[in-house]
């Protein structure tokens, strides 16, 4: 039915831009600033299900639900968020959502230096949502949003049309924060400072007025410290035909160098580093062998 409605208007919009013989002379962007996913009441979790007393706070719901204390300001900044996690971490198999203190979040939220954002928010697997108490939660059926940005269905749409945009070419997606940089490209105007990166959507523009000027590297890439400074004189005792067992430490956040807790049939225990500029894994077992 929404859909419908849009169709009609967009219809109407178009129509119109033909009879004043304009619709080849106006750049037109349609967008969404998110997408939507469907609830369902079987993918609702309850923390008076997890926790024996829910009663010393309240829980914003949704699918990026936070908790705060009932008594704020006093407890805001004293309130034990801290235990509240450890008691929800890894309580059953396949729980659907994790308990964070918001600075261990990925950086790529935006939540660590956020004032409006409680120290405790929950992430959620793709449809779910989150409430204190059953009677708490706004619908858990319908439609909603607020999901992690980078699930499919959380995933915005993007139509340009018009002179300035290249014909019939579909692109990989990118983030809103970048649709500013290109309006004022269209309209010829210096775009304010802003969190875009200015030049990143000319490959879908005919003509782009803006190139933007990368810096050179001048020198060589060096090798990860680490790893440059460790010399095995003995064999670890390690290869791809023997049994190994990798435990991997919960990382959440880039830029770091990994533990990784080894064993090998040769070798009980050994420790190997690897240094990645992204990284987002959770605690797993991996085998090779």
């Amino acid at each position: 039915m929404a859909l419908q409605r849009v169709d009609n208007i967009v219809g109407m919009l178009m129509d119109g831009l033909k009879q004043m013989n304009l619709h080849k002379c106006l750049n037109i962007i349609f967008i969404s600033d998110h997408g939507m996913e469907a609830g369902s009441c079987r993918k609702t979790a309850y923390l008076n299900s997890y926790l024996d007393d829910v009663q010393d706070f309240i829980v914003i719901p949704g699918p990026a639900a936070r908790l705060r204390p009932n008594n704020v300001p006093d407890e805001y900044f004293s309130f034990n968020y801290e235990g509240i996690v450890r008691n929800l971490t890894c309580i059953e198999p396949n729980q659907p959502f994790k308990a964070y203190m918001k600075q261990l979040l990925p950086k790529r939220f935006h939540y660590s230096y956020n004032d409006r954002i409680e120290p405790l928010t929950f992430y959620l697997d793709s449809q779910w949502q989150l409430a204190r108490k059953p009677l708490e939660i706004k619908s858990c059926t319908g439609g909603f949003h607020g999901s992690d940005n980078r699930f499919p269905s959380m995933q915005a749409i993007f139509i340009g049309f018009g002179p300035g945009f290249k014909f019939r070419t579909q692109v990989d997606p990118f983030e809103n924060i970048e649709v500013y940089n290109l309006m004022c490209d269209l309209l010829d105007l210096k775009p304010a400072p802003n969190n875009g990166t200015h030049g990143r959507l000319n490959h879908l523009l005919r003509n782009p007025v803006y190139t933007p000027h990368h810096p050179k590297e001048t020198s060589h890439p060096s090798e990860c410290s680490v790893v440059g400074q460790r010399v095995f004189s003995v064999s670890l005792g390690c290869s791809c035909r023997t049994g190994v067992s990798t435990e991997i430490v919960q990382v959440v956040e880039a830029d770091v160098c990994v533990v990784f807790r080894v064993e090998t049939l040769e070798n009980p225990v050994f420790t190997c580093w690897f240094c990645s500029p992204l990284l987002l894994v959770s605690k797993s077992n991996l085998a090779w062998g």
